[in-house]
């Protein structure tokens, strides 16, 4: 796979998607929320997050808008795609360890 966005255009997706998510929510929108930053990396996205210590405080976990960031074509990944992939990783992990 070749990337074809780079992670600067990632996080301007992933910022423009967490205020969405934010602002079109009544219950977020209630909060106050910290910078979009970095959170981790796979071969397939780039995953962002902006925290709200409020959020943190009450108990909520993650206490975060995480968005994932598709390192190709740049969208969105849906919570369906998020889990396919896991179910992928994890299907693959364990066909590894059946071979070993």
């Amino acid at each position: 796979m070749a990337l074809q966005i780079t992670i600067d255009e990632a996080l301007e997706v992933a910022r423009h998607e967490i205020a969405r998510v934010i602002s079109e929510s009544d219950r977020l929108s209630k909060y106050t929320f910290g910078e979009v930053g970095f959170l981790r990396e796979n071969d397939r996205v780039w995953t962002f997050a902006a925290g709200s210590e409020d959020l943190i405080e009450q108990g909520y976990v993650p206490g975060a808008v995480i968005v994932s960031v598709d390192k190709e074509d740049g969208h969105v990944w849906t919570r369906e795609e998020t889990e396919q992939y896991s179910l992928e990783r994890e299907r693959m992990k364990r066909g590894a360890q059946a071979v070993v």
